[in-house]
């Protein structure tokens, strides 16, 4: 695994983007850009490194309301907890409300049809991210992130996360990724690392779906995207976003309010 995963004890799927190497020939600057799952366990320690190590001034919480209240992020003194709303809560719960995924979640049936309704009412076959971005709160909230980023002049640490730190907080970190110069190679590496850390999760998950799922394919996305990060959908969104757009790039400039003074501060704050 590689060496930007960081250690911190009581936060899930935590990594770095120190390190990657962009297509102008620099490299993103170390402890500044950090993804995460949800930080409600965070060890006093890993608050302590947070704090020090990576200078932590921002959290971004991607996570809705409910995520919110029933998993609170710690109050770190000195640094800002910035809610960014990337779904339309009001649309989605209206739907449905499916349960966290906690352990044990795919032992409840009900649990497995709330699932398998849940992916098939939103994207389960790969086009969720598409669906995500394409919708005006997750276009404002990523936006919004962008901005954020933009605005740390101090190049001090910039986290964000949802509660597993691979749909949402993936999303988030294709944008940045792609705007900074870093290939579509690395930006899936990226993404799929996620399956190192869920692996016996995932493989759970896969064994379980393919008892009440027919189709056996979709059975397996359906546990990576439970429980993982499923390159389809990631390739779904890039490819979408080359193809409608000509580049995340220019998605990001139709629809995120970027331009070019802010790609220019971006790659002055966040690469070297």
């Amino acid at each position: 695994m590689t060496d930007r995963v960081l250690k911190l004890v009581g936060v899930l799927n935590a990594r770095e983007l120190g390190g990657l190497k962009t297509s102008d020939g620099k490299t993103i600057r170390r402890k500044v850009l950090l993804r995460t799952g949800k930080l409600q366990n965070a060890t006093v320690e890993t608050i302590d490194m947070l704090k020090n190590e990576y200078k932590l001034n921002t959290i971004m919480d991607m996570r809705m309301s409910f995520e919110r209240e029933s998993a609170p992020n710690p109050v770190i003194e000195g640094v800002r907890d910035i809610h960014i709303k990337i779904f339309d809560e009001t649309a989605i719960m209206g739907k449905m409300r499916m349960p966290p995924i906690t352990d044990g979640f795919l032992s409840n049936p009900d649990n497995l049809k709330y699932a398998i309704k849940f992916f098939e009412e939103t994207g389960g076959d790969g086009t969720l991210y598409v669906n995500m971005v394409e919708d005006k709160m997750g276009q404002k909230g990523y936006g919004r992130y962008l901005e954020l980023l933009a605005g740390n002049t101090a190049r001090e640490g910039m986290l964000w996360h949802c509660s597993f730190g691979k749909d949402r907080t993936g999303i988030a970190t294709a944008f940045i990724l792609s705007l900074l110069g870093v290939s579509r190679g690395q930006i899936l590496e990226d993404f799929l690392l996620t399956n190192e850390t869920f692996a016996d999760e995932i493989e759970e998950s896969k064994l379980t779906l393919r008892k009440y799922l027919p189709d056996k394919e979709k059975a397996d996305i359906y546990a990576l995207m439970l429980k993982g990060a499923a390159s389809i959908a990631m390739n779904n969104l890039l490819d979408h976003m080359e193809n409608n757009y000509g580049s995340v790039e220019g998605f990001a400039r139709e629809k995120l309010n970027v331009d070019d003074e802010m790609i220019s501060t971006l790659k002055e704050i966040y690469t070297e």
